[in-house]
């Protein structure tokens, strides 16, 4: 077993480490950042932590959650599902209506 404390190991150590989700699936993680390498090792070495497996499992619980994901449009909807939608608003006095500007345009002849 290789020295977990010698430079570079946590690196190594963590470019080995698997997280099981049941026996089907595995993931591999590379830390490529010297102070990330570093902090890991001295959580381990101070003994708060014995494998890089719980280091990341310990950061992400106690990370704020991710946002949820953005709602794709569904292909079946109308035109008609839009003006109800916007019919049923409680702001309908707000004015959605783009201006309408003209824009400077060169006479061009050919």
């Amino acid at each position: 077993m290789p020295d977990l404390f010698s430079p570079g190991a946590i690196l190594r150590a963590a470019m080995c480490a698997t997280i099981k989700k049941g026996a089907a699936a595995t993931m591999t993680i590379e830390i490529h950042r010297p102070e990330l390498e570093a902090l890991i090792m001295d959580r381990m070495k101070t003994g708060s932590f014995q494998t890089v497996e719980e280091v990341i499992m310990q950061a992400l619980k106690t990370a704020p959650p991710a946002p949820p994901a953005v709602v794709q449009p569904r292909g079946d909807r109308t035109g008609a599902d839009l003006i109800a939608a916007l019919q049923s608003s409680p702001y309908r006095e707000i004015e959605i209506e783009p201006a309408r500007y003209s824009l400077p345009v060169r006479d061009v002849t050919f």
